[in-house]
């Protein structure tokens, strides 16, 4: 700053036009400060107003099912779909799928990638498919009975025999827990068996065990993170829910008994907090959480229409990771993509 204009200041605010200037400096001082502190007291007269007249809590949004998108080519070899009648998805989203018609069982990605497919002399009608953490793959044929477990490039590994049930009449179903347990819901026995990785039987529960005594004909299997287990008893038109011990937990059924009445089960998924159902009559999607609250139910008959007494009625469901859902289409041949909301 200029010396000069220091020593003559004190003389120039002396005199009457000093004083003037200065009274101008003083007004302009407070000025800026009003400005500078005119934001602040308008954002706090505004939070006073809102505290004393606060807003609705918004609405908590709905569940919602988001049609994706679809994938399968129809044939009769390796990579198509021929009469596609079981999924399972595995826990990184490898999708799986036995084709009843040409005998195939594949493996995709999420989004419809071929990865693999085989076929096996033992395997006339393949109705069942589940896949262990291992990437090991199991399958079901309908014709024999035989429950065959294959390696995850499709190698033959070991053949489940049906230990407590003499033989299996006709496994519908199939599931894997954590620990690669096997379960293996016959229908024409009314009956759930669970079996070890070795193949020793852990618990038969149905075929007039007292704990279950409305199995029915169990026709779908999924099992929960904490080991519990849920089953499609299509005959009784209800889904079962037991603990990982056998025990009977609950009971989802026509009347409405889970939040959602159940008519036609075919098909279960779980994932890790939701219960996923694909109900037949008509075609719609059933979600309940992991504790049995109901969340949602979805007509889907203008995504899937189910042929009446052909062979190829039944659709199957998968619960994918990431809230993906994937819905087996028998009659296009294809795999229907859903976005799942909570």
């Amino acid at each position: 700053m200029n010396l000069a204009l220091l020593t003559r200041l004190p003389r120039r605010l002396g005199t009457p036009r000093g004083a003037q200037r200065m009274r101008i400096t003083r007004l302009g001082g407070a000025l800026l400060a009003i400005a500078l502190a005119l934001p602040a007291l308008l954002r706090a007269r505004v939070a006073a107003q809102d505290s004393a007249n606060p807003l609705p809590p918004r609405p908590p949004a709905h569940p919602r099912l988001d049609f994706v998108g679809a994938w399968g080519v129809r044939g009769d070899g390796p990579a198509a779909l021929d009469l596609p009648v079981a999924i399972a998805v595995d826990h990184v989203g490898r999708v799986y799928i036995a084709d009843a018609g040409s005998g195939f069982l594949h493996k995709f990605t999420e989004d419809g990638h071929p990865l693999l497919a085989f076929e096996d002399p033992r395997l006339a009608n393949p109705v069942a498919v589940a896949a262990d953490d291992d990437g090991d793959i199991y399958t079901a044929d309908g014709r024999s009975g035989r429950v065959l477990v294959f390696t995850p490039t499709g190698d033959p590994d070991h053949e489940q025999r049906a230990a407590g049930l003499g033989r299996f009449r006709a496994p519908a179903a199939l599931a894997v827990d954590a620990d690669n347990d096997l379960f293996v819901a016959d229908a024409a026995l009314g009956a759930v068996a669970e079996y070890t990785d070795r193949g020793r039987l852990l618990r038969l529960v149905g075929r007039g065990d007292k704990r279950a005594p409305h199995v029915g004909s169990p026709v779908a299997l999924a099992v929960a993170p904490d080991g519990s287990w849920f089953v499609a008893d299509q005959a009784g038109g209800q889904v079962l829910h037991f603990s990982a011990q056998g025990g009977l937990l609950s009971a989802w059924d026509r009347t409405g008994s889970g939040g959602l009445a159940t008519k036609n089960p075919v098909s279960l998924a779980v994932s890790d907090r939701y219960v996923f159902c694909f109900d037949a009559a008509p075609p719609r999607l059933l979600v309940w959480r992991l504790d049995g609250a109901p969340l949602l139910q979805q007509d889907l008959s203008a995504r899937i229409a189910l042929e009446s007494g052909s062979p190829d009625t039944r659709a199957a469901i998968g619960a994918a990771p990431g809230g993906e859902l994937l819905l087996l289409d028998p009659s296009s041949r294809k795999v229907l993509r859903f976005r799942w909301t909570p």
